[in-house]
């Protein structure tokens, strides 16, 4: 029987989390990103007065993948900011668990809505957020700096 198990990111995580980013995207995060939210334990108050939060997914005790949102209590929404599962892991429920953790939890710290941005050629990724119950707000033109992205949003 397959244990999953969604927690903190450490900072052991970090390198296989920068394998699955890159492996992910075209336009990878840049690796010190990771690294600090990996310092600090999953959470890091920014200069914008948000909190930046990262989980990750363990499969088998095997890290899968992550996921990372910020919160703006002032405006109380929530903006999920990456999301990935490593290429073997994929199409497993996987990316649902986190996605489904991640709202519950901004759900819990208040927040009323969230949104997110989406390459508009990511089809897998685009199911994934209507199949969470998320609608298509609008087009952000040349959001990517080769591709406009769908933005798509909830109410919590």
């Amino acid at each position: 029987m397959t244990r999953r198990v969604i927690r903190v990111v450490s900072r052991e995580d970090v390198p296989l989390v920068i394998t699955i980013e890159r492996s992910s995207f075209p336009r990878p995060w840049d690796e010190d990103i990771f690294r600090i939210l990996g310092s600090w334990r999953g959470q890091v108050r920014t200069q914008r007065r948000k909190t930046v939060f990262m989980y990750v997914i363990e499969d088998d005790d095997e890290l899968a993948g992550y996921i990372v949102w910020e919160e703006d209590v002032e405006s109380a929404e929530g903006h999920l900011l990456n999301i990935a599962i490593r290429q073997q892991s994929r199409r497993m429920g996987m990316g649902r668990e986190l996605l489904d953790y991640a709202l519950e939890t901004m759900r819990e710290h208040k927040m009323a809505s969230c949104r997110l941005e989406v390459r508009e050629s990511n089809t897998p990724a685009h199911a994934l957020y209507l199949e969470a119950g998320m609608s298509i707000l609008h087009r952000d033109s040349a959001y990517y700096e080769d591709e406009d992205a769908l933005v798509f949003t909830i109410m919590l």
